[in-house]
């Protein structure tokens, strides 16, 4: 990540809120978030020579992180098949990066993410919520798992 920021310019995404309590990071922008999505695929051999996303090596990685987890694997190798397809769809067409690789991820966040077992989901009432919220409004990318949610 590092490495991209560096070739694009970019500045690293923030990290925590400052402790003295001045609020959150300013989220990056789309831009910055796409182009940095393209280059650490393309780093990692997920796009193929004209910036086009590559199934078949993406589906190789995402087998070698979640193939053997029997929960877990049937359930991100579906979202991946799934979003490989719909992702390029949902490039902007003003976009500076068009790989789909931002998109991409993002689908296979919310796929997985909306598709978690029910006996290993949370029903914390801020879980429910985002759930909700998820499955409402297609664009929004889900949390990070929250500890005690």
């Amino acid at each position: 990540m590092e490495e991209c920021s560096q070739e694009l310019g970019l500045p690293l995404p923030p990290g925590p809120p400052p402790a003295d309590g001045a609020g959150p990071p300013k989220p990056p922008s789309p831009t910055h978030r796409a182009c940095m999505e393209q280059c650490i695929f393309n780093k990692q051999g997920l796009l193929t020579s004209d910036m086009q996303l590559n199934p078949e090596a993406i589906m190789k990685k995402e087998t070698e992180n979640f193939g053997s987890d029997a929960i877990w694997g049937p359930i991100v190798q579906a979202a991946v098949q799934s979003c490989i397809e719909t992702a390029p769809s949902m490039v902007p067409a003003d976009g500076q990066c068009k790989s789909g690789a931002s998109e991409l991820r993002r689908c296979i966040m919310r796929t997985v993410y909306l598709n978690c077992p029910s006996n290993l989901m949370s029903q914390s009432d801020s879980c429910n919520a985002e759930r909700a919220l998820l499955e409402q409004c297609p664009n929004l990318h889900p949390h990070p798992p929250r500890p005690g949610n």
